[in-house]
């Protein structure tokens, strides 16, 4: 899909309405109404403490909104736990990696395989043929993804000795394996190397070429005007502003609220 698709040309995908979080006495997230079209990636820019973090918490489930609500292809999951959000294709990747250190690479990708017979009543009843068949189809396919991000050879290796860009790529691939519609992506090129970034970069526009939706927190603006088909910036849990970059950074409005926050 090209990246210059009129936005209107496009189903809308995610609508939040009104999304409301509150922590204590301070508003992170104050009334937030959003539409995301499918197939492109969208930007959420703003300074530290902007609620963008927050909003990607709300959408994926992790936190319980206050008020508002959250549409996902046409379905109200508002108050659906996370795990029922991933099983729906809305699948979110975290600022710091969360690898399981201790384990090798590829069975980190082998966790996030859904619905594995193995581990349910109907798989114990059905017999190991059933749930070995379909583990054998789920490391076939983790082998893809690792060959696809140029990760083949790390394997065997203990994801706990992966370099920081590795990891990075690692909080990517597992999401894949979980069969994602939409990605809700924090941060996926924070502190890795401006190679290994730019790589990151190129395999998120190929799988936004592949139809998978996201929506991408990040700082470095650079990154946000290469990849993003539109950007949304915020500003003290508010949307200040909506649209290109090239639209964007010509506002005086976002200029103030990355000097003032």
């Amino acid at each position: 899909m090209n990246a210059m698709t009129s936005l209107s040309q496009e189903p809308t995908i995610l609508v939040t309405d009104g999304l409301t979080k509150r922590f204590g006495g301070q508003t992170a997230v104050d009334h937030v109404s959003l539409e995301v079209k499918a197939g492109q990636i969208t930007g959420v820019i703003g300074p530290n403490g902007a609620g963008k973090s927050t909003l990607l918490g709300l959408v994926a489930g992790a936190l319980p909104p206050d008020s508002g609500t959250v549409r996902f292809r046409g379905d109200d999951v508002t108050r659906l736990p996370t795990y029922r959000r991933s099983r729906a294709g809305l699948v979110r990747t975290f600022q710091v990696s969360g690898e399981f250190a201790k384990m090798t690479v590829i069975e980190n990708l082998l966790v996030a395989t859904p619905r594995q017979v193995g581990e349910t009543w109907q798989g114990y009843l059905l017999g190991r043929r059933a749930w070995q068949r379909q583990e054998a189809e789920a490391a076939e396919r983790a082998r893809a993804i690792l060959q696809r991000f140029n990760m083949g050879n790390t394997e065997r290796e203990l994801a706990g000795s992966l370099s920081g860009g590795q990891k990075r790529l690692l909080e990517v691939m597992r999401a894949l394996m979980a069969e994602p519609t939409m990605l809700l992506l924090d941060e996926p090129m924070a502190g890795v190397h401006p190679t290994v970034a730019h790589r990151v970069e190129d395999h998120l526009l190929e799988l936004r070429d592949d139809g998978i939706t996201m929506i991408l927190v990040e700082h470095e603006l650079g990154a946000v005007g290469r990849l993003c088909d539109r950007v949304i910036v915020m500003a003290r849990g508010r949307v200040l502003a909506d649209g290109t970059m090239d639209e964007l950074q010509g506002s005086h409005e976002v200029v103030d609220a990355y000097l003032v926050g």
